[in-house]
């Protein structure tokens, strides 16, 4: 598994980072890491085009989310097809409204969307829900109304599956509320997966303005059902690559 903000349009035609110059590492990147999931946030139709040309074994879930077809950045899951069947699948919006495309609420700037999908692992032929986010990183109250809506959405879902994966750019660090809340005490209960390998204080920053430093906010996770033992974090290749220099491993 692996969650990536790649930072897709946010920088302009000139910028050193821009993602012309940042594709083919993405790419290269993700094949090296072979993850059977991977969420990807603050990305366009345009550069997701790109990248699945350059992944033709991943089948994609994700919408746009100014309208729910392909205008706005999407929160979207990537999954390896000859591992991993798509059962169902689709994008909500985490506002009151989360059905609404375009929807925000709870004083958030822009819309922000979560995708999710339901998998058979056609290896093991285990169901699990992964769900793929990027919350406020402006608005603390957003972030925590936003986090009530994930649990709703994913507690809704996850008695059709056995074990939930929750991972995405969380808005803020582990000194936030929000992330506690999903850390301690989320409905099913899930674990951060870094900590559970990671105990703190290790570093793990993943805000690092383009610099690949570790000591900013860790605001990049992945969560999972509490049942996951360290043993099974690492086999399942539990990942997190930053934008600009996709180097952090969990």
């Amino acid at each position: 598994m692996v969650s990536y903000n790649v930072d897709g349009e946010a920088r302009g035609d000139d910028h050193p980072r821009r993602w012309s110059l940042r594709e083919d590492a993405v790419a290269r990147r993700i094949l090296e890491a072979q993850p059977h999931i991977v969420g990807l946030q603050e990305i366009f139709r345009p550069q997701l085009d790109r990248l699945g040309a350059a992944l033709p074994g991943f089948g994609e879930v994700g919408a746009g989310s100014i309208d729910g077809r392909e205008r706005g950045e999407y929160s979207a899951i990537l999954y390896d097809r000859s591992r991993l069947e798509l059962l169902d699948g689709g994008t909500f919006w985490i506002s009151e409204l989360w059905g609404t495309p375009g929807s925000k609420h709870f004083g958030n700037v822009l819309p922000r969307t979560a995708s999710w999908g339901r998998f058979r692992d056609l290896r093991e032929g285990s169901v699990f829900l992964a769900v793929n986010v990027r919350l406020d990183d402006v608005v603390e109250p957003a972030r925590e109304l936003g986090v009530e809506v994930l649990q709703d959405r994913i507690l809704a879902m996850a008695t059709a599956a056995g074990s939930v994966i929750l991972l995405g750019d969380f808005g803020a660090g582990e000194d936030s509320r929000s992330f506690r809340v999903i850390n301690a005490a989320s409905v099913p209960v899930l674990v951060d997966t870094f900590r559970l390998l990671h105990p703190a204080p290790a570093p793990g920053g993943t805000l690092h303005d383009y610099a690949g430093g570790r000591d900013g906010p860790r605001r990049d996770v992945i969560f999972a059902s509490a049942r996951y033992s360290p043993a099974e974090m690492k086999s399942l290749k539990v990942l997190v690559f930053l934008a600009p220099l996709p180097s952090r491993y969990q």
